[in-house]
C-alpha cells in the first residue's frame, strides 16, 4: 500500500506542477494579448485623436512630399541590431519613415519626376543619423534629378551635420534655425595606441602580419601612427573629401572654402558675433535663418501646405507599392517558373558564427541553396564589410566559386567597405561594381596573440603542467621563438593564397598585385583605376550588369532579395507600443539613458579575433 500511495502521490504532484505551468502560460498569453490589444487601441486612438487640421493631406491635394529621415540610411530595413531596435521601440521620439532602406527611398524619389501630383519636396533632416557615404550619395543623386525636372525642394533643420548637409545641399533653399549650426568638419582616420600601456601592465602582444601597410596591428605595437599608415590614411581622406566638396560646390555657390583653416573660421565666426548660424549664412551654407514656426509659415507660403499636412514619403511608398521583391513573391502563383537574379545582402564583420555581421554559418547555406535553385541565373552580392575571420572568408569564397562553376554569374556590389576579408570574398567575382567612396583592397593578413606572462609574474600567478606536444599556445607563458615562426609561416601562406586569388580573379600579374597589396586601402574610384574593381556604381548598376552577363534572357529576369525580412513594420510598431504600455515612463527613461550611454561607448579591442580587418572611417 505504501508503494501505491507513493506512486499516486508522485503522479498527483506531477499533475499539480503541470496544472500550475498551464495556468501560468494561460495568464501570460492573456497578458500579452491584452497588451497587444491596448497597443492597437492606443495607435488607433492616436490616429483618430488627431485633429483634422494636423492630418496629412492626400498627395492629390497637397502636391508636396515630406521626406523625414529620422533614422540612418542602410542597405536594407533589417540591418538593425537588437540594441538599436530595442532603443527605438522603447522611445517615443517622433515620426519615422516606414523604411530606412536607401534603395526603396531612392526608388520612390526617382518616381517623383514622372508624377504630376508631386510638385514640391520638403527635406526634414533634424534627426538624420547618417549612413554610409554610398547610401547618402545615392539619395543625393536622386534629389539632384528632381531639380533637373523642376520639382522644388526646401531643406529644413534646426542644425545640419556633415551627412545631412550633403543631402540639404541638393535643395533649392536651406532653412536653418537661428540657434542651430552647420557642422562640416572633414573626414578623419584615427586609432588609440596602447604599446606603453600594455608594457606597463606586463602584456606582450605577439603580432604576426603579412603586408607592411596592414595597420590594424599598430595600436598594439606602437604609441603613434606609422609613416606608412599616415600616408595611406591621408590619401584616403583627401580623396573622399574631394568627392564630398565637389558635390557641395556644384550644388551651391560658395563665398568661402567649405573647409577653411582654423584661423580663417575664427575670423568668420567673430565677424558674425560668435553666432554659428549667422556665420553659416555669411558663408552661404544656408539661405535663411528661421525658427521652427517661421519655417512652417514660409513653407506654407511657398508650397501652400505646412509640413505636418504634406504627404509623408512612407505614404507614397505604400500607395505605390514600392518594395523589394522577395523569393516568396518571385515564386508565387504564375511566377514559379520565372528565372531570377538573387540579390544577397551581407553587412558587417566576417565571422564563423554570430547573430551580427556576416556569419559564414548563415551565408554559406544560403549560397548553397542558390546553387541548387535552377531558377537562379545570376547572383549579386551586396557587400559591406571591413573584413574579419580568414577561415569564414575562405568558406564564403568557396561557395561563390561553386556558384560560378554551375554557370551562375556573380557580381559584387561594394558598399561602404569591401576591404581585406571583404575583398577576398569579392576578388574572384565575374564583375565588381564599387561606389566612388568605397574603401576596398587591404590585401594582407594579421594575427595577434596576447601574452600575459609579465602580468602573471607581477601578481604571482603561474601556469605549470605537462604536455606531449610543443605547439599549444599558453597565454601565461612566454611564447617560444619556434612557435612564433610557425604562426608567421601560416600568416605568410594565407597572404600568398590571397595574392594568388586576386591575381587569378582579376587576371593580373602577381607582381602588379603585390604593388597594390601589402594592406594598402583604396577608394572605389582608385580600385577601378588600378584594376581591383571593374566599374563605378551602386546596387542598381550591379543588377544591370548581372542582367547583361546572364545572356539573352537577362532582361526578363526577376530580381529577388535575400535574406527575407522576418517581420513586418506593423508588427514592429505594435510590439513597440506594447513595450511602452507595459513599462512605466520613468523606468523606460532610465533604461533608455543606460542603453544610450552603452551604445555611444566605444567597442573594446578584441585582439586575435580578426585576421583580415581594416579600420573604419570617422565621419
Amino acid at each position: 500500500m505504501n508503494l501505491f500511495a507513493k506512486i499516486f502521490k508522485t503522479i498527483h504532484c506531477f499533475l499539480a506542477i503541470v496544472r500550475d505551468l498551464l495556468t501560468l502560460c494561460l495568464i501570460l498569453v492573456i497578458l500579452i494579448a491584452a497588451a497587444l490589444f491596448l497597443a492597437a487601441v492606443s495607435m488607433m486612438g492616436e490616429s483618430n485623436g488627431r485633429s483634422a487640421e494636423n492630418k496629412p493631406l492626400p498627395l492629390s491635394e497637397s502636391h508636396t512630399i515630406i521626406i523625414t529621415l529620422n533614422s540612418g540610411l542602410a542597405d536594407a530595413d533589417d540591418q538593425e541590431s537588437a540594441l538599436e531596435q530595442f532603443i527605438r521601440e522603447l522611445g517615443d521620439g517622433g515620426d519615422q519613415p516606414d523604411s530606412k532602406d536607401s534603395y526603396i527611398i531612392a526608388e520612390a524619389i526617382g518616381r517623383f519626376c514622372g508624377d504630376d501630383n508631386v510638385k514640391n519636396v520638403i527635406l526634414s533632416l533634424d534627426d538624420f543619423a547618417g549612413g554610409s557615404l554610398g547610401n547618402i550619395e545615392l539619395i543625393g543623386k536622386k534629389l539632384g534629378e528632381l531639380r533637373e525636372c523642376n520639382k522644388k525642394i526646401i531643406a529644413s533643420g534646426s542644425s545640419f551635420t556633415q551627412p545631412s548637409y550633403y543631402l540639404a545641399s541638393f535643395a533649392d533653399e536651406i532653412l536653418l534655425d537661428p540657434a542651430g549650426s552647420v557642422d562640416v568638419h572633414g573626414f578623419a582616420l584615427s586609432s588609440l595606441y596602447g604599446k606603453t600601456l600594455l608594457g606597463n601592465i606586463g602584456v606582450t602582444p605577439n603580432v604576426f602580419r603579412a603586408g607592411r601597410y596592414k595597420s590594424a596591428v599598430e595600436p598594439f605595437i606602437r604609441d603613434n601612427m606609422s609613416d606608412d599608415s599616415r600616408s595611406v590614411s591621408l590619401r584616403l581622406i583627401n580623396g573622399l573629401w574631394e568627392m564630398y566638396e565637389n558635390v557641395i560646390y556644384a550644388n551651391r555657390p560658395m563665398k568661402e572654402k567649405l573647409l577653411p583653416k582654423a584661423d580663417e573660421l575664427l575670423a568668420i565666426l567673430k565677424k558674425a558675433g560668435g553666432i554659428d548660424s549667422s556665420a553659416a549664412l555669411a558663408r552661404n551654407l544656408v539661405d535663411k535663418l528661421m525658427t521652427r514656426s517661421e519655417r512652417e509659415e514660409y513653407i506654407k507660403e511657398k508650397f501652400g501646405v505646412v509640413p505636418d499636412r504634406a504627404t509623408p514619403l512612407s505614404d507614397y511608398i505604400s500607395a505605390n507599392d514600392i518594395s523589394r521583391t522577395t523569393e516568396e513573391d518571385a515564386g508565387s502563383e504564375g511566377n514559379s517558373s520565372r528565372k531570377i537574379i538573387a540579390v544577397v545582402t551581407a553587412e558587417g564583420e566576417i565571422v564563423k558564427l554570430s547573430e551580427d555581421g556576416i556569419s559564414s554559418d548563415t551565408l554559406v547555406p544560403l549560397l548553397k541553396k542558390l546553387q541548387g535553385n535552377d531558377r537562379v541565373k545570376a547572383v549579386v552580392l551586396r557587400l559591406n564589410s571591413p573584413g574579419g575571420d580568414v577561415f569564414a572568408s575562405r568558406l564564403i569564397r568557396s561557395e561563390i566559386d561553386a556558384l560560378q562553376k554551375k554557370g551562375i554569374k556573380v557580381v559584387v556590389s561594394m558598399g561602404e567597405y569591401a576591404a581585406s576579408g571583404g575583398y577576398l570574398i569579392s576578388a574572384g567575382a565575374d564583375w565588381i561594381v564599387a561606389e566612388p567612396q568605397t574603401l576596398t583592397g587591404s590585401i594582407g593578413v594579421f594575427g595577434i596573440l596576447p601574452e600575459f606572462s609579465g602580468l602573471s609574474d607581477r601578481i604571482g600567478v603561474y601556469e605549470d603542467g605537462v604536455e606531449n606536444g610543443s605547439n599549444e599556445f599558453h597565454p601565461l607563458r612566454k611564447m617560444p621563438e619556434s612557435q612564433k615562426q610557425i604562426i608567421q609561416a601560416s600568416i605568410d601562406g594565407t597572404y600568398d593564397y590571397f595574392v594568388g586569388l586576386v591575381s587569378r580573379g582579376r587576371h593580373m600579374n602577381t607582381l602588379r598585385v603585390l604593388e597594390l597589396a601589402g594592406g594598402q586601402v583604396w577608394t572605389g574610384k582608385e580600385a577601378v583605376e588600378n584594376g581591383l574593381a571593374d566599374s563605378i556604381g551602386g546596387l542598381s548598376e550591379a543588377v544591370s550588369k548581372a542582367r547583361e552577363l546572364a545572356g539573352k534572357d537577362g532582361e526578363y529576369l526577376t530580381v529577388s532579395y535575400f535574406p527575407e525580412e522576418s517581420e513586418t513594420g506593423f508588427l514592429r510598431s505594435i510590439r513597440g507600443q506594447a513595450a511602452r504600455i507595459l513599462l512605466p515612463a520613468d523606468i523606460r527613461q532610465e533604461i533608455l539613458t543606460a542603453l544610450g550611454t552603452a551604445r555611444k561607448t566605444s567597442a573594446a579591442i578584441r585582439p586575435g579575433q580578426y585576421v583580415l580587418m581594416e579600420e573604419r572611417l570617422g565621419y
